[in-house]
């Protein structure tokens, strides 16, 4: 049975957190903006892991209570390399932005899981982490209006949100027409 839902709408509530969190306003100065930008970088490193532990966290509760979970994807093991890629090489997060984290996190437990929507959202997440790292939405797709990469990240997370969402309705939905033991 596909238990892909979850790492999905976890994902799609980390990129809404990394939205909120890179979105200023077009009316602050530029020196208030450079204070949102400097007091941001801690919580955007930590986003990567907060995202893993989280999910890791729902996949046991999961898997106590239905008996579907973790399996032998390696959710513990990603919580464990993102805390480890956090101290030894923090400056990927910081410069390549934290989407790019998890967007390799999902690569692995999709591939380890054969589900194609996980390593599928990792590899866009891979895509869209540093450009939305190095600016280039703002520099190159001003058309977007005053904070492309706040509406880039928003987008992409109400894209995985829906599919997480839809995947989880066709669980339940399995689970429903299946016979009690």
């Amino acid at each position: 049975m596909d238990h892909g839902s979850a790492p999905l709408i976890v994902v799609g509530c980390a990129v809404l957190v990394e939205a909120a969190m890179r979105f200023h306003p077009f009316w602050l100065s530029s020196a208030a903006h450079l204070y949102v930008l400097a007091t941001s970088g801690l919580p955007s490193a930590l986003l990567p892991l907060a995202t893993f532990l989280v999910l890791w966290l729902v996949m046991r509760a999961r898997r106590s209570r239905s008996g579907l979970g973790t399996g032998r994807q390696g959710y513990g093991v990603v919580v464990l390399v993102t805390l480890a890629l956090l101290v030894l090489a923090p400056v990927v997060t910081f410069f390549l932005g934290p989407l790019l984290v998890i967007g390799l996190g999902l690569v692995v437990l999709g591939w380890r899981g054969r589900d194609r929507a996980l390593w599928v959202t990792g590899l866009v997440l891979g895509v869209v982490s540093p450009l939305a790292a190095l600016y280039t939405f703002e520099n190159r797709a001003r058309f977007l209006g005053p904070a492309p990469t706040s509406l880039v990240l928003v987008l992409s997370a109400l894209t995985i949100l829906s599919l997480g969402i839809w995947r989880l309705r066709a669980e339940r939905s399995v689970l429903a027409q299946t016979p009690a033991p």
